[in-house]
């Protein structure tokens, strides 16, 4: 029993070794954590990219229809404005006739 001891004892690694390993797997550790967390903030990034991209096509197509919209809303307004020009003019036209007719 004495012989398994002493022997237990010999091949026991020192403070140092122990300390080295240790260290060794701390950095190890560090190493893999930002390497899961380098990861993933990759792929976040490439979310957050394609997510981008749909919200300017996106708006490309609502700036789109608003100035369509708007062109659409000018002609329209001029088409009111002629109207309008028509319905005075005729009008004048009623309100001679009118005079004449009762001279």
């Amino acid at each position: 029993m004495t012989d398994f001891l002493t022997n237990l004892l010999h091949t026991m690694p020192s403070a140092e070794e122990w300390l080295l390993f240790l260290m060794t797997n701390g950095l190890a550790y560090v190493a893999a954590r930002n390497t899961v967390l380098r990861r993933a903030r990759r792929q976040q990034e490439k979310f957050l990219a394609q997510e981008r991209r749909e919200i300017e096509v996106e708006r490309a197509l609502y700036t789109d229809s608003y100035r369509q919209k708007e062109k659409l809303a000018d002609e329209y307004w001029e088409m009111i404005k002629k109207q309008s020009d028509q319905i005075y003019d005729l009008t004048a036209q009623l309100h001679c006739a009118q005079q004449i007719h009762l001279n």
